[in-house]
């Protein structure tokens, strides 16, 4: 079974370094002849708190995307806490190799990630492996191969096509643990996909 921490972050823009994490959800996922396991055993749910010094620049747009009202948004982890329990996390999932991550264009978050961990001294390379499990790199594959139609591989748009039920988890799209499920759901729909080809 591979094993991956499948993430998804909430940010005040696109930039790394210039834009920084407020919120974050991280899960366990195991993987085994295209079938999926979600170990919620192993989750973190993540929001940021920074002080004036420290504060990311803010994008309109991205906020208005993620709906974050920052008037009322309450972080519970500093950089450093939020850092210290990713790693906890890792450790108790992986103590001895890096871990693999998944997500939906998920080089965008870990890049945020890789400027949060360099923010308070961590390497993050030390910790994660450069191999991913991606939904939108393999929603880019498929179409390409001509068995997935979608023009638009947004997470909603997949969600849409595979007539996706959400329901159960609560939430909407642009929050972080709305995000990594519907990731996670999708992946199952194109490994069917996969399945069914026989090759």
């Amino acid at each position: 079974m591979e094993t991956y921490l499948f993430w998804d972050c909430e940010t005040t823009g696109l930039t790394p370094g210039v834009h920084g994490i407020l919120t974050a959800y991280l899960v366990e996922v195991g993987v085994l002849n295209g079938k999926i396991r979600v170990k919620e055993e192993h989750e973190l749910d993540l929001s940021i708190k920074y002080t004036e010094m420290d504060m990311p620049k803010i994008d309109a747009t991205a906020m208005k995307i993620n709906k974050i009202n920052l008037d009322t948004f309450v972080g519970k982890y500093t950089p450093i806490e939020a850092v210290r329990a990713i790693i906890e996390l890792k450790e108790r999932i992986s103590p001895i190799k890096r871990l693999k991550t998944g997500g939906h264009n998920v080089s965008f978050d870990n890049n945020h990630m890789r400027v949060l961990f360099a923010s308070v001294g961590q390497d993050y390379d030390s910790y994660f492996h450069y191999e991913t499990y991606d939904s939108k790199e393999a929603a880019v594959f498929l179409r390409n191969a001509g068995v997935l139609s979608p023009e638009n591989l947004r997470l909603i748009d997949l969600r849409t096509h595979f007539n996706i039920d959400m329901s159960d988890v609560g939430g909407e799209a642009h929050e972080a643990k709305y995000d990594v499920y519907q990731s996670i759901r999708v992946m199952e729909c194109m490994n069917e996909i996969v399945t069914a080809l026989d090759i």
